[in-house]
């Protein structure tokens, strides 16, 4: 069997098949590294010198987060309102995804509307919400509530 740079790759012989009839093997053994996005075949000689050609796709994950203010300028003393928006365009469904957000300067958290998990930094400057899984394919966004101090000149910006 050659790889795709005309070497010998792994023989017959050195895959293995379990009880169930299925043929495997690790192409890491072989210097050969696989990822996420990558695709590769596999062909396999049968009788009479026939070829099955098997086409195997590993999913890449493509996620995105944008955070955007609501209209206006944040008010001294009231609170902020600012959107986090992410997605995940991809046809593989993202796990283990946490956002972490720092607060802008001098704000308080207050609330969102994620419904995830969160947890605030002991400072008070950082909110991390525990996503889980992101679907294939979809996009979603929750709101983020803080508390301006009484200190921000008017029509200024949060960053």
């Amino acid at each position: 069997m050659n790889n795709e740079w005309g070497d010998e790759g792994p023989s017959w012989e050195e895959n293995q098949v379990d009880e169930s009839g299925v043929v495997s093997f690790d192409p890491n053994d072989h210097g050969w590294d696989v990822y996420p996005g990558d695709q590769f075949h596999v062909y396999v000689y049968g009788r009479r010198n026939h070829q099955t050609e098997h086409i195997f796709h590993i999913p890449l994950v493509h996620l995105g987060i944008q955070k955007d203010g609501t209209p206006g300028h944040p008010m001294p003393d009231r609170p902020y309102i600012y959107q986090i928006n992410y997605w995940n365009d991809s046809e593989s469904q993202a796990e283990g995804v946490i956002i972490t957000d720092t607060l802008p300067v001098d704000t308080v958290y207050l609330a969102d509307t994620s419904g995830f998990p969160s947890a605030l930094s002991p400072d008070g400057r950082t909110i991390t919400w525990t996503v889980g899984t992101v679907p294939p394919w979809s996009h979603n966004q929750f709101y983020v509530s803080v508390w301006v101090d009484s200190g921000v000149p008017l029509d200024s910006d949060l960053e």
